[in-house]
């Protein structure tokens, strides 16, 4: 009943669209988490359909990269997403950035470390990789100065150093390891006082750092020497040390000592022989002590009240001389005294020179002439007399005219303190 006409038509059903929402992760060489996708419909609901990840980009060390697998080496790149199932189209972005940075290797160093006389080095902690991944040059140093620390990495690419709370551009961190100038102390030990005369006590002195010098003074806040103090009194004593570039000066704190006053004595004592007026004195021999010079007085009492001045010689005056010997005093020394010494010049006993020559004569003639003796010591005097007991003098001259008879002639030398008298009688006749 009907003509039956087709008509061809095109049915099509279009892909629904979808948005992809890409966490791209990423993170730091050796440390990498790989990008994560959902989708979602135009309602915001998430549908479950097979998203691919593709990485594309270059590596730091200029590899260029493209694979489905997230890279491990540090660079820039972008993930792109893409739909296996043909049901689904993706509106809207579908690519992110994905980044791996570089891995960190912390350093912790220390920077500074006072003096202390041996080779220093800086204390180097690297944490975040092994020794393989980088150099160290840390030869350190013994005086006072900085001494660069430097590490460099083997692999720039992929590692950066981190000090100090911030990443360091270059492959070479260089920090100086500073020596800075040391304190420094001196104590002093071993002081003692001694006796003036005896062998100074030297204390002992010792320095962290240096050679510690011991100095004297006569006050504690005086001026202070190192020469090492010799007279009696009190004195005081400190070690010091000179600053150097390596480490600060030094000085402790002043000690108070004493050299003491010493008793003074006689070693060997005064020696004089006696000797006889006329004779050349003896030889003294003066005294040795301990300290000082001694003075010799010379007295001729007993009891030291009259002093003797002159000379000792063959001409000093017969008698007892009695001898002090003193030393005085000082601040370093006691005075001593010995009076316990004497000498004599004893009385000489006198003799003639000679003797008395007169010839006789015959009255009317002219009177002989004498010859008179002379005496060791005194001045002789002749008197004459007409007896032998010489008691009645002849007061008159010699001469032509003089009586006949015998006449007899007294010669005499008075006796003195100092030596004796003579006295001899000659004869002759007119």
């Amino acid at each position: 009943n009907f003509n039956v006409n087709y008509v061809s038509a095109k049915f099509e059903i279009t892909a629904a669209p979808l948005t992809v929402e890409i966490t791209a992760n990423g993170g730091s060489y050796g440390d990498v988490t790989a990008a994560t996708a959902i989708a979602k419909d135009a309602q915001g609901e998430k549908v479950e359909t097979q998203i691919v990840l593709t990485y594309t980009g270059q590596s730091n060390d200029g590899e260029s990269y493209n694979d489905t697998v997230a890279p491990q080496k540090a660079g820039s790149y972008v993930v792109t997403a893409t739909l296996t199932d043909g049901n689904y189209m993706l509106t809207g972005n579908s690519t992110a950035t994905f980044t791996v940075s570089k891995a960190r290797l912390a350093v912790e160093i220390t920077t500074s470390a006072a003096y202390n006389g041996e080779l220093q080095q800086a204390t180097v902690k690297v944490t975040g990789g092994d020794e393989s991944l980088y150099t160290l040059t840390n030869n350190g140093g013994t005086d006072v100065g900085n001494y660069p620390v430097s590490l460099t990495l083997q692999d720039t690419h992929n590692y950066v150093w981190y000090y100090n709370d911030a990443e360091f551009g270059g492959g070479t961190l260089t920090v100086n390891f500073n020596i800075t100038i040391a304190d420094n102390s001196v104590t002093v030990s071993g002081v003692n006082g001694w006796t003036y005369g005896e062998q100074a006590v030297i204390p002992s002195a010792t320095a962290t750092f240096g050679n510690a010098t011991v100095m004297y003074s006569t006050a504690a806040d005086g001026v202070y020497v190192t020469d090492v103090p010799v007279n009696a009194g009190t004195y005081f004593v400190k070690a010091v040390v000179a600053e150097t570039a390596n480490y600060r000066g030094a000085e402790s704190k002043p000690q108070s000592f004493e050299i003491a006053k010493a008793q003074n004595g006689f070693v060997t004592h005064y020696e004089r022989n006696d000797w006889t007026y006329g004779e050349a004195a003896s030889k003294e021999t003066l005294p040795t002590m301990n300290f000082g010079i001694p003075t010799v007085g010379y007295f001729t009492d007993e009891a030291r009240t009259q002093p003797y001045t002159g000379d000792f010689n063959q001409y000093t005056p017969a008698g007892t001389y009695y001898v002090t010997v003193t030393v005085k005093g000082t601040n370093n020394y006691t005075e001593i005294v010995d009076e316990t010494h004497s000498f004599t010049v004893d009385r000489a006993t006198n003799e003639f020179v000679g003797s008395y020559e007169r010839d006789g004569w015959t009255y009317g003639d002219a009177a002989s002439a004498e010859t008179l003796p002379t005496a060791k010591f005194g001045s002789v005097t002749v008197t004459y007399y007409t007896n032998a007991e010489c008691t009645e003098p002849y007061l008159g001259t010699f001469g032509m005219s003089t009586a006949a008879g015998t006449y007899y002639a007294k010669v005499t030398v008075a006796e003195t303190n100092n030596y004796t008298d003579l006295e001899a009688t000659y004869s002759f006749t007119v």
